[in-house]
C-alpha cells in the first residue's frame, strides 16, 4: 500500500493511501474504526430532472466523505465494504444519506481519525512498508540485467529493475571497457540492494 501523506488537522489525523495489492484491503480494514471518516471516489445511481416532472436515472462518479457506521471484510473474496453517512454537502447526495464504498485495488482513499495512537501508527507502518514484512528477498542477475523482489506470505513486489549495456569482451583491447561496464553494473546493483534491505547481522 502506498502512503501519500499523513498530517495532523486539529484533533484529527488525516492519512492518504492507495491500495496496490490484495493484502492492502486487509490493511485498510485494520486501520478503520467506527465513527472514523473516509473519503473516496464512488459510483452512485442518481435521478436527473429532464423537465415536465420527468426523471432519468444515471450512474455518477462522485467524491463522498462518510462517517463510518459499518465495516465488512470478506476474506474469501478479499472484498472490503465501508458504509456510513455522508457528512459533506454534495449535488446528488444529501448530508446524512447513507452510502457504501466498495474499496478495491488502485483506489485512492483518505482516512480521518480522531483516535490516533501508537497501535494505529504501528498498523500504518506495517501495511505501508513492505520492507518490514518481507520474509524472502530474491535477486536475479543476468548479464546487464538485475531484478529484485520482496516476498511476504501472500504477495511479492518488484522493488527495482536494472538494465545496463555491458560491452562485449571481443579482444584484449576491449577488455578494459568490458570490465569497467561490468563493474559499473554491479555497483548500481549493490547500491539498490543496500537501499532496499538491511544487511545488518547477515552472513
Amino acid at each position: 500500500m502506498k502512503l501519500l501523506y499523513r498530517k495532523r488537522d486539529n484533533d484529527k489525523m488525516i492519512i492518504g493511501l492507495i491500495t496496490e495489492e490484495d493484502d492492502d484491503l486487509w490493511g485498510v480494514y485494520n486501520l478503520l474504526s467506527l465513527n472514523d471518516e473516509i473519503e473516496s471516489y464512488t459510483s452512485r445511481k442518481v435521478q436527473k430532472d429532464i423537465g415536465n416532472n420527468s426523471y432519468v436515472t444515471e450512474i455518477r462518479k462522485l467524491m463522498l466523505t462518510l462517517c463510518i457506521t459499518k465495516i465488512d471484510f470478506d476474506c474469501e473474496n478479499n472484498s472490503l465494504r465501508v458504509s456510513g453517512k455522508n457528512v459533506k454537502a454534495n449535488e446528488y447526495v444529501k448530508i446524512g444519506q447513507y452510502h457504501t464504498f466498495d474499496i478495491g485495488l488502485n483506489d485512492k482513499i483518505k482516512i480521518m481519525k480522531k483516535n490516533w495512537d501508537h497501535i494505529y501508527r504501528e498498523k500504518l507502518e506495517e501495511c505501508t512498508n513492505i520492507k518490514n514484512n518481507c520474509e524472502i528477498a530474491i535477486l536475479l542477475i543476468d548479464c546487464g540485467r538485475a531484478n529484485m523482489y520482496l516476498l511476504t506470505q501472500q504477495l511479492y513486489k518488484t522493488v527495482f529493475s536494472i538494465n545496463k549495456i555491458i560491452h562485449k569482451k571481443k579482444d584484449k583491447n576491449n577488455s578494459s571497457s568490458y570490465k569497467k561496464s561490468l563493474e559499473n553494473f554491479f555497483n548500481i546493483v549493490l547500491k539498490n540492494l543496500y537501499s532496499t534491505i538491511s544487511m545488518k547481522n547477515q552472513i
